[in-house]
This record gives C-alpha cells, structure tokens and sequence, in this order.
C-alpha cells in the first residue's frame, strides 16, 4: 500500500508549533544528546522563513525550512557558516530544519522537501545554497548528489545542537561562478 502525503506551505502567519514539536520529537529520536526536556524547538529564523510540511492523515510527518539572507552571518546558524568564504555569491538560501517524524523515516520524504526549497531557491534567483548536515553519510550523499559540494567540519557552539556531532557544511552554487551546478 502506498501512503498519502500532502505538502503544504506553511507562512509565516500561520501557526508552526506542529513542526516545532515535530523538530524535538525527531531529534530526541536520532539524537542522545539533544535536550530531552525540549518538547518544542523553534528559533527567531523561523518567523523569517518559509516552511514546507508533508501532512499524512492530518499530522505532520516531515518538515523543512528555508531561509533566504544577503549575507551568511545575516542566516540561520551563523556559528557554523563562519567559515564560508567570499567564493559563496549573495544572495544566499539556507535550507535547514529537516526532520521526519521517526515512524515514516525510509520514505524518500527528504527528496521531496529538498527539492522544494531548491526549486524555490532558483526562483528565488539566489545564488548560493548552503546547508549543514550531521545525520550522516547517507544524507551528505543525498545533498552531493543534488550538486552540492562539502565545504568542511564544524559543530555548533549554542543552542540545542551544541552537543550534537560534528556538521558538515555543504554549498550549491545556484548562478554565478560555477552557473549550472546542481540544476
């Protein structure tokens, strides 16, 4: 049997605490080290995001954001973009947040959110991508295989992810310099 999935977008005026309760149920169920008293996980990003959800039978199972900013440190999660360098063009999109409700993990439901944002980034005509990962090398290989390309390892130094494992930074150069990658 095959499972229905609805992807909506939510705006930023309409109520995200579904995915925000999502996001901490999904990390505590990969993660050991995520803050277990943590039932919700939001940050301020999130009012000036897009945010993409897959609903099944009327619960969100997957969601995704994405972020757009003229500069890296004007992004979500500076701390671990400090390193890019002045190869990454503005503007820039971050696609963050990807969680999948531990119940349909296995599903491709990832593919669907990222190509999304990435679509939505390319209309967006922003020219650099970029995008942090620590769920390991199946999902770094999911974002290589899209055209990003490893930039280096890092972790977060505040917030919920400060005990996480290490990150590895990725960037999509959308226009610009390297025109075509990743389309």
């Amino acid at each position: 049997m095959i499972e229905a999935y609805e992807l909506v977008e939510r705006s930023r005026s309409q109520p995200l605490d579904d995915i925000f309760r999502l996001r901490a149920r999904a990390w505590k169920a990969r993660e050991p080290a995520f803050p277990s008293e943590l039932d919700a996980w939001s940050d301020s990003f999130d009012a000036l995001s897009e945010h993409f959800a897959l609903i099944h039978e009327s619960q969100v199972v997957a969601a995704s954001r994405l972020t757009f900013a003229d500069s890296v440190v004007g992004g979500p999660d500076r701390d671990v973009y400090e390193q890019v360098g002045t190869e990454a063009e503005p503007p820039f999109a971050f696609i963050s947040r990807l969680v999948v409700c531990p119940n349909h993990a296995g599903r491709g439901l990832p593919s669907i959110l990222d190509q999304v944002r990435l679509d939505r980034a390319r209309d967006a005509e922003c020219r650099t991508l970029l995008a942090w990962t620590s769920a390991g090398d199946k999902r770094e290989r999911q974002l290589l295989s899209y055209g990003f390309r490893p930039l280096y390892k890092t972790s977060h130094r505040t917030g919920p992810l400060t005990n996480i494992r290490s990150q590895t930074v990725l960037m999509l150069e959308l226009f610009g310099r390297s025109a075509g990658v990743g389309r």
